[in-house]
């Protein structure tokens, strides 16, 4: 989609995993977009807590809730200071 829609300057990435996401993000950092146009919204936080750690921001923002009948995406800081 990168390539067949050059026009498209911001993308939103979802999908069934962190992994998955985390793959979109990094196609769209090889097509040379930047943190700011992307956000990615994974699932499960398995992945999430490396890549919200890196020093250097992605376009990784977020994951639903830190317990499985959470459905919301809140912020990863407060699901781990907080629980």
């Amino acid at each position: 989609m990168l390539v067949q829609h050059p026009e498209v300057k911001h993308w939103l990435i979802v999908g069934m995993n962190d992994s998955t996401v985390l793959g979109g993000v990094r196609a769209t950092e090889g097509q040379g977009f930047k943190a700011a146009d992307i956000i990615g919204i994974g699932i499960n936080g398995v992945d999430a807590v490396s890549e919200l750690s890196k020093a250097q921001a992605t376009g990784f923002y977020g994951f639903p809730g830190c317990q499985a009948r959470t459905y919301m995406v809140i912020s990863p800081a407060k699901c781990f200071t907080t629980g």
